[in-house]
């Protein structure tokens, strides 16, 4: 029998024993992958973008996932692929009710309005790992939100992510970051399978985020969770796509503000951070409070690491380079042994006193290769949460920009001596309101970095057509 280490190392990574049955599956997978991939090729040469998204959704969870990542990245696949996989967002296939009716037998089903669900009913939402019912316990009680595993997913995933680790394994990528980018991924979905951690993860959450009043998690129900299956409670809303097709742009502007204020808390106060904060687990209350949902994953940043962002910002502002590898150094993204005195006259040497984003950009990408940077994924988060919140804004509001927003809740959670320590360790710079107000633009520009250092790693698997 394994050892508790082997097993936990083989639940996080996807990796396990080859050869045996377990061989021939994997080889079968390899092929049932290969002329998938192949139909993909066919169908997206027809134009037929429904077939294509159909042919990776019959691939697996793994490939959905992926489908959805690269359907927000036109930079990577070029604007043809990512119109042709951004509906992934928003769509996914139910599975058959009949396959978990016996486990659910216990509930009652609703539709989303509340009303009595028809036979067999339907989820009121859909994703790639898994769906979602409205119930109440047939013995009475409140409506919950119920999760429910697709059946098949673990076995799924885990066996598409340990083809994954062959491949960096056979290629001899081990040591890249490639290989860093496929643990991470391997990572986050078996995480996103963990529906006992989800619950953790949703009670802390609720918890450090009870000084955001205007914030509602959803808690778990215990006694209806299980391995399978995640019981919440239920909570009216409605997600951005929603308000903006109702036309609604008082509550789009709502939801936006709140939104900018919750990620500035978590990022300056809470130092917990939602792991996947897309538009999907947003929804604004019909008492104009945001809901978030889904924490499968977060994400934990410390104070130094927080202030670290703030403060790189400021020395790219001031052009202070000796100063910008400090704080790449606080916040990690080089190691203690990078000469920060070498680094910094690098940035002076590549920029040149140009601070435009091209310049930006060659230099953070040719820099990051030289000095191995390793952005950490809070940072990415981040990006991530305030990128699709300025386009809320903008929906409701064409002059919306997003850092001038962000600016006031900034301030409102650096208190007078968090202030006092920030101007000291920035000492003669920019003011603090240009400071905060180019915290987006540098982050911006450190992911449009790393994402075009990426795009040859990812001309493996895509042709290179960018129509």
């Amino acid at each position: 029998m394994q050892g508790g280490q082997e097993v936990e190392r083989k639940r996080k990574t996807g990796r396990g024993r080859r050869g045996g049955k377990g061989g021939r599956k994997r080889g079968s997978r390899v092929l049932e992958v290969g002329l998938g991939l192949g139909r993909i090729l066919v169908k997206r040469h027809q134009g037929n973008e429904e077939q294509v998204r159909l042919e990776i959704f019959r691939l697996g969870p793994v490939f959905h996932k992926l489908g959805q990542l690269l359907g927000t990245r036109p930079d990577v696949v070029g604007s043809g692929w990512a119109a042709t996989l951004a509906p992934l967002q928003d769509r996914a296939f139910p599975f058959p009710f009949q396959e978990v009716e016996e486990e659910l037998s216990m509930f009652q089903f609703f539709d989303e309005t509340g009303a009595e669900a028809e036979d067999p009913p339907r989820p009121v939402g859909v994703g790639s790992l898994g769906q979602v019912y409205r119930v109440a316990p047939r013995t009475g009680g409140k409506h919950m939100a119920l999760k429910v595993q697709r059946p098949g997913a673990l076995e799924s995933v885990r066996l598409d992510c340990e083809l994954l680790q062959g491949f960096v394994d056979n290629m001899k990528l081990r040591s890249t970051l490639f290989a860093e980018i496929v643990d991470r991924v391997t990572q986050a979905l078996l995480a996103e399978l963990d529906y006992a951690q989800e619950a953790r993860n949703t009670r802390e959450f609720a918890a450090v985020m009870n000084e955001v009043p205007e914030v509602v998690v959803p808690l778990p129900v215990e006694r209806y969770c299980g391995e399978r299956t995640l019981a919440m409670e239920w909570v009216e809303g409605r997600t951005p796509a929603q308000l903006l097709e109702a036309g609604d742009k008082e509550g789009l502007r709502r939801l936006t503000e709140l939104a900018i204020k919750s990620t500035m808390a978590q990022l300056l106060s809470t130092n917990v951070l939602h792991g996947d904060p897309h538009g999907g687990n947003l929804m604004l209350s019909p008492e104009g409070k945001l809901v978030y949902l889904d924490f499968g994953v977060l994400c934990r940043i410390t104070e130094k690491k927080a202030r670290g962002l703030l403060v790189m910002s400021a020395h790219m502002v001031n052009q202070e380079w000796t100063g910008l590898a400090s704080a790449l150094k606080d916040m990690e993204v080089v190691g203690d042994d990078t000469d920060q005195a070498v680094l910094g006259l690098d940035f002076a040497k590549e920029l040149r006193g140009c601070m435009d984003q091209q310049a930006i950009n060659s230099a953070m990408m040719k820099l990051g290769v030289k000095y191995k940077f390793r952005f950490p994924s809070y940072y990415m988060l981040l990006a991530r949460a305030l990128a699709p919140i300025e386009g809320y804004g903008k929906a409701a509001d064409p002059d919306f920009d997003v850092m001038n927003a962000s600016y006031p809740y900034v301030m409102e959670r650096l208190s007078s001596a968090d202030r006092r320590k920030l101007a000291e360790e920035l000492g003669s710079g920019p003011s603090l309101s240009l400071l905060l107000k180019s915290l987006l633009r540098s982050i911006v520009l450190a992911v449009a970095a790393i994402r075009r250092s990426l795009k040859r790693l990812l001309c493996f698997f895509l042709p290179r057509r960018s129509a």
